[in-house]
């Protein structure tokens, strides 16, 4: 039973993993055009990835960089172990 619960947390951290690819992509490539960061905020708000989620940006010579972290809480042994998940994907500046 124990190995069941943690398979079943483990793929539910690699897709909430998965979701945090995504919003960072599209967080950097709104970035690159030009866009706000309260854009990327929308983003965080929109994909639903709750409250203990966050962004940082940062810009290159030639490229902008979404990191997107999230704080995934897996119940066992009864106790909460949080373990943070984080995700950094770059666009090109301009939008290329």
């Amino acid at each position: 039973m124990l190995v069941l619960f943690l398979a079943l947390s483990i793929l539910s951290l690699q897709a909430s993993r998965i979701a945090l690819v995504e919003v960072a992509a599209e967080g950097a490539r709104a970035l690159a055009r030009g866009e706000s960061e309260q854009l990327v905020t929308q983003l965080l708000v929109d994909h639903e990835l709750g409250p203990n989620s966050s962004f940082q940006s940062s810009f290159r010579d030639l490229a902008v960089c979404v990191e997107v972290a999230q704080i995934h809480e897996i119940q066992a042994l009864g106790g909460l172990f949080p373990i943070e998940v984080k995700e950094v994907q770059c666009a090109r500046k301009g939008g290329l």
